[in-house]
């Protein structure tokens, strides 16, 4: 891979992973606000997340978020309080910090998650 397509591929992903974290964090204000004002701020966020989602896709990229699956250590993704639990106790991703983002090569970025445990 040439260095500029290299460059333009790290481009992207850093795209891809902010653009994600701006539609998370908009997530959260949306339910802040009145019903009227969530059916019209909704619209739009799905509409963003969709033209990056179909962007990125084109450009051979996908976001990978992996809250509420179980937690497996084989996993693309770094727990960042792992050494808060047993080796025993099943756990899950309870919150994504940043995606896991995936191209047809493979590993572009790892995930960046927090766990929870199910019992």
């Amino acid at each position: 891979m040439s260095e500029s397509s290299n460059s333009y591929l790290k481009s992207l992903v850093e795209l891809a992973s902010e653009s994600w974290r701006f539609a998370k964090a908009n997530e959260r204000v949306l339910a802040k606000l009145t019903m009227k004002d969530q059916t019209r701020f909704q619209s739009q966020l799905k509409w963003f997340v969709k033209k990056i989602t179909d962007e990125l896709e084109t450009s051979g990229l996908k976001i990978i978020d992996l809250e509420g699956q179980d937690y497996d250590a084989g996993m693309a993704v770094s727990a960042i309080n792992i050494d808060d639990f047993d080796e025993s106790e099943e756990l899950y991703i309870d919150q994504v910090l940043s995606p896991l983002i995936m191209s047809e090569k493979g590993i572009e970025q790892m995930g960046t998650v927090i766990l929870g445990s199910k019992k």
